[in-house]
């Protein structure tokens, strides 16, 4: 059932729903705040440069393919941020850029590297087909990919019996191409269960990964030039935004074990990582040739402060749902998280149910949040915390990055304000035990 809302919200139950974190503001652009306001647009400006966009145009495309990975805390705005790219480099005099969103198109918990691969060829047949439906594509590699992706008999006869896809691997191209399509329909369906078709795709993909990546390149050079003769894009680029819930091993293996697959891909990128992925990849030399982007978390002042409240006050009418005391409070505990924030004010409504939000409930909410985080934390990580060494590239110190302990900031990192008294208790219950 689909629900249309009217911001801010006065319905109670509504509340509950528009402020969880991954809420999709999609639809509702009004809800998307600018926090390049107040953040350094340094890294805006840098990825405008790499892509070689001067003046809002791409005059010239760069003269290699750009891989670029971009990383950032758990709720930093990766997700919102990579979507405001989206829209705006996806233009005729700019590129065809196409968004690959991997917890909407695939069961994250159980992808694999070379779906990703798969995912690339599913996502630019929808795209052409949307754009130049007429257009015919010679496209000898990607017919052989197809082909042998899904010419075995056992894969035809469960895509026909379970998913109720037809394939004829001896069509014409106009068949395969638009067919295969029916299968990059059902891509979450097929691929998030031990399916006969997964299996075989993923074991063809292993068996000769370069050969892919080379039938592809062949493909992506015609897209190209048929796109930009179109004027639906002077070049492509794909940006795939990541998922924290993606095993780490997953990154380290395109990233790192194999990511000469990705630098020989002819086609630019965009990868969007968790925080703890960005420093072990940063600290491989297979993992150089990659450019970098790490979204800094918001440090909250008086200039941020008004962008982070609106995060809360463009969802919700605060008249009827927030003390200002409570809203301020649960500002300073945010970290500058805009995530984190969403998580107070979600939870003090739920602890509320539904009543306005005073100074004591908010309290309350962030006591939870910081509980929950306390209780994950290992007598390393807590030593860690002491001693204040959040700078090292230990192991530990990423878990610490990636669970929002630590928070980094341009140029420092500080502690998340939710653990604060908890670490606080932890040094006294330990002094305690040792003058006791």
């Amino acid at each position: 059932m689909t629900t249309s809302y009217v911001f801010p919200i006065t319905n109670i139950r509504q509340s509950k729903y528009v402020l969880e974190p991954d809420f999709d503001i999609t639809s509702y652009p009004e809800l998307y705040v600018d926090f390049n306001q107040v953040r350094s647009r340094r890294f805006l400006d840098e990825l405008q440069f790499a892509l070689n966009l001067e003046d809002d145009e791409l005059k010239e495309p760069p003269d290699r393919f750009m891989k670029i990975v971009f990383s950032g805390h758990l709720g930093c705005g990766k997700t919102t941020e990579l979507k405001h790219i989206q829209r705006y480099i996806n233009a005729p005099d700019r590129y065809t850029s196409i968004l690959i969103e991997l917890e909407k198109e695939c069961e994250v918990g159980k992808f694999e590297k070379e779906d990703l691969f798969v995912l690339f060829i599913v996502k630019l047949l929808q795209r052409l087909r949307e754009d130049l439906p007429e257009t015919h594509f010679d496209a000898g590699g990607l017919q052989e990919i197809l082909h042998e992706w899904l010419s075995v008999e056992t894969v035809q006869k469960e895509l026909k019996d379970h998913y109720q896809i037809e394939v004829n691997t001896e069509a014409g191209m106009g068949f395969d191409f638009w067919g295969f399509l029916k299968l990059g329909s059902k891509f979450k369906s097929v691929f998030d269960h031990n399916s006969a078709t997964a299996h075989t795709i993923r074991e063809n993909v292993k068996r000769n990964p370069m050969r892919l990546v080379e039938r592809l390149n062949e493909f992506l050079a015609e897209v190209r030039q048929v796109m930009a003769e179109n004027n639906k894009g002077r070049d492509l680029l794909f940006i795939v935004d990541g998922s924290e819930k993606i095993h780490f091993e997953i990154y380290k293996a395109l990233c790192i074990q194999e990511a000469h697959l990705l630098k020989a891909l002819n086609a630019n990128l965009i990868l969007s990582i968790p925080i703890n992925a960005y420093f072990d990849i940063k600290s491989h030399a297979q993992g150089q040739f990659f450019t970098d982007y790490l979204l800094p978390m918001l440090e909250v002042n008086p200039q941020t402060k008004p962008l982070l409240a609106e995060l809360i006050t463009k969802r919700l009418d605060q008249t009827l749902f927030l003390e200002p005391e409570a809203l301020d409070y649960s500002l300073e505990q945010s970290g500058g998280c805009p995530r984190q924030l969403l998580r107070i004010i979600h939870k003090a409504i739920m602890l509320g149910q539904g009543q306005k939000i005073s100074l004591e409930r908010a309290k309350e909410s962030c006591y939870y949040w910081g509980q929950q985080m306390s209780d994950t934390l290992t007598q390393e990580h807590w030593d860690i915390l002491i001693q204040q060494d959040y700078y090292s590239a230990s192991e530990q110190v990423q878990n610490l990055l990636f669970a929002l302990v630590v928070l980094k900031y341009n140029g420092k990192r500080e502690l998340n304000p939710l653990i604060q008294p908890f670490l606080s208790a932890y040094i006294e219950r330990r002094a305690q035990i040792q003058t006791g």
